[in-house]
């Protein structure tokens, strides 16, 4: 997938890795806020209680943050955030337990186990691709539908939620403002503010 594109999960997805007697079990959350972290966080730790270490990294908009949790630094927490950012995965809290089998596995089998771990978290989740879309609604009448719809098929907007009657009640969907190409076409079409709205494209797999 893209890096530059930005993926949201649509469903949450859990992971399990073993190695050398320890278990690392990880949960990929949406999220919207970093109060609902707070919340994900507490009742993860609530579903495993004797657990040694509970890294997690989080993604939101412009906001990101990471937590090692007394596991050797690098090996966790960043580990984690440096997967999930260059995924471009967003609104995203991804947290794992680990439970110490009696046997280290060193700094680089830490960092591996804690990345399979997310890894497989990830792949049981689903994603949507993200993107801003403007809605117009509008109510015109039967001659400005026509012209809509001839600039509608070529693919200049989306004509969603028609309803014929007296007028013709439509919404107009954009990926960005279309007061211009009005007015380059002589159509006499007075546009409302339009309604800002994310909509995500369901992807297969990261």
């Amino acid at each position: 997938m893209d890096p530059k594109r930005r993926y949201v999960p649509l469903k949450d997805g859990d992971g399990i890795y073993k190695e050398l007697g320890s278990e690392f079990i990880a949960r990929l959350y949406r999220v919207d806020n970093v109060e609902e972290c707070k919340q994900k966080e507490e009742s993860f730790r609530k579903e495993n209680p004797k657990a040694d270490h509970y890294p997690y990294a989080l993604f939101i908009a412009d906001y990101s943050k990471s937590s090692d949790d007394g596991e050797p630094g690098g090996t966790a927490g960043k580990a984690i955030a440096s997967l999930l950012s260059g995924k471009g995965i967003d609104r995203v809290f991804l947290i794992v337990a680990r439970y110490f089998g009696g046997t280290k596995l060193g700094v680089p089998g830490l960092r591996r186990a804690f990345l399979s771990a997310a890894e497989k978290a990830i792949a049981d989740a689903k994603f949507g691709e993200e993107t801003i879309v403007l809605d117009y609604p509008l109510s015109v009448s039967y001659s400005e539908y026509e012209l809509l719809a001839s600039l509608a098929r070529r693919g200049e907007f989306e004509m969603l939620d028609i309803d014929f009657s007296i007028n013709v009640n439509l919404t107009l969907r954009s990926s960005g403002t279309i007061d211009g190409l009005f007015e380059k076409k002589g159509i006499r079409i007075e546009l409302p503010t339009p309604k800002r709205n994310n909509i995500y494209k369901e992807v297969n797999n990261l």
